[in-house]
């Protein structure tokens, strides 16, 4: 079941990666004004962030060590544009009395996630773009004992390629341009989504990101970039 979760995640990175520059990404429930238009406070729960080797072959094998770097440059990254934002913005801690509660939220989040892309992004049902309506439940006991007014969800996954994968890009790419084809292997996708959710559970703001080849989360300075990218369609608390 979490092969899938995290299959149905990704593959909405390459949705995003293929959309057009001038189509909105941004999904807003239709009262995100008035559930979001008092927060002050935000609590980013620590992130799902899973990075791939991609080998020539197109194998993809998870790094422990490369998620651990990103997830914790992504969690940087999503507190600092938040700040940036306007907003009060902190990485919650799990400690023992709300970690449960933690693990529960983000495992819900990954259970719509992949809803929120196929039906407005992927197959793009109009009456669900114009009447975004997702939740994960009431969770407004556990943001008064956080301390927060919203929560903040990211999610990410990465592929780095490896050098015998950039060799075999390489040639494809030589091949193609003597013989005017397309290469036939596409470079790794890194892929950030980003969900605000209010205290009845609600998913007041979602947005994601996807490219190929031009974004690394290991590299904080990346992150950042990508994620700055992300959070400046979130209408800020200053605004």
């Amino acid at each position: 079941m979490r092969r899938s979760v995290f299959a149905g995640m990704a593959a909405s990175a390459a949705l995003a990666a293929c959309a057009t520059p001038s189509e909105p990404s941004v999904r807003l429930h239709p009262q995100y004004k008035e559930r979001l238009g008092g927060a002050k406070s935000v609590g980013v729960v620590p992130p799902k962030v899973v990075v791939f080797e991609l080998g020539a072959g197109g194998v993809r094998e998870p790094k422990d060590d490369w998620s651990a770097a990103a997830r914790t440059n992504v969690s940087t990254a999503v507190v600092k544009s938040l700040r940036g934002a306007g907003y009060d913005a902190k990485l919650l801690e799990p400690a023992a009395d709300v970690k449960d509660d933690l693990d529960e939220v983000r495992l819900l989040y990954e259970a719509v996630a992949p809803s929120i892309v196929y039906a407005t992004y992927g197959q793009k049902f109009p009456a669900k773009v114009q009447k975004f309506d997702y939740s994960l439940g009431d969770v407004s006991k556990l943001l008064d004992r956080l301390g927060v007014d919203v929560l903040a969800i990211p999610y990410g996954s990465d592929e780095i390629s490896t050098g015998g994968r950039k060799a075999t890009q390489a040639v494809g790419m030589a091949v193609a341009a003597l013989l005017g084809v397309g290469a036939v292997q596409r470079s790794g996708v890194t892929f950030v989504n980003l969900a605000i959710v209010d205290r009845s559970g609600a998913v007041v703001w979602f947005n994601v990101r996807g490219a190929g080849g031009s974004y690394d989360l290991r590299d904080l300075a990346s992150a950042q970039e990508m994620v700055g990218r992300l959070v400046q369609d979130l209408p800020g608390a200053h605004k």
